[in-house]
């Protein structure tokens, strides 16, 4: 090294007692004395992590609780990854415990998992989980999509479609006349009304 100052960086030493020896040597190759440095390497172990709560707060979001332990105390970052996604940063410094609210928006209803990874400085990590989580099935209202309306002197006939995001439809109904009418068929569906009184005003709403 030729500098009066140096700084040294050495990779791969194993835990246990080690010696290090330095020595100056000039141009010339005039050496100095030896000196040793006797220093102890500590074996690095990764860090641990464990849920210990995960809740849904009924908003789109959970959250999930936990503690971190370090042998060598320097963890440092803590990620989350659903169903074995990508790993993302919820903190960039952890300590001992832990608080993560993450969303849902994009996953489907049903069963996922959850893992957490606690990462040292060295860059030793540790995961914890999976843990279980359910996204329930958005219940969602049924739609007509279209109605048409076939009056016939004293009777009407009322013709249409209907969707439903969870396809549960179970019947739809003619509304606005003397009596509520149950249509035929729900996805494809056809009401018949009569005993209407000539001359009056109707004003009917289809209901799925």
């Amino acid at each position: 090294i030729d500098t009066d100052y140096f700084q040294l960086h050495i990779q791969g030493i194993e835990s246990g007692e080690h010696t290090l020896l330095i020595r100056g040597v000039d141009s010339n190759g005039h050496q100095s004395v030896v000196y040793s440095y006797p220093f102890t390497m500590e074996e690095l172990f990764p860090p641990e992590c464990e849920i210990t709560s995960l809740i849904d707060q009924e908003d789109g979001t959970f959250r999930v609780e936990g503690t971190a332990s370090d042998p060598n105390n320097d963890a440092r970052y803590l990620d989350i990854r659903i169903d074995n996604g990508d790993w993302e940063r919820k903190h960039s410094y952890v300590s001992t415990s832990w608080t993560v609210d993450f969303g849902t928006e994009g996953l489907a209803s049903g069963l996922h998992n959850l893992e957490v990874k606690v990462t040292d400085r060295t860059d030793r990590s540790g995961v914890c989980g999976p843990v279980e989580f359910e996204i329930e099935e958005q219940q969602l209202p049924p739609v007509i999509n279209s109605v048409s309306f076939q009056p016939d002197g004293t009777t009407i006939t009322v013709t249409g479609t209907a969707s439903d995001p969870n396809d549960d439809l179970e019947h739809v109904e003619l509304l606005g006349g003397p009596s509520t009418v149950n249509c035929s068929g729900t996805y494809q569906y056809s009401c018949y009304l009569d005993n209407l009184t000539p001359g009056a005003t109707y004003t009917f709403n289809v209901k799925a």
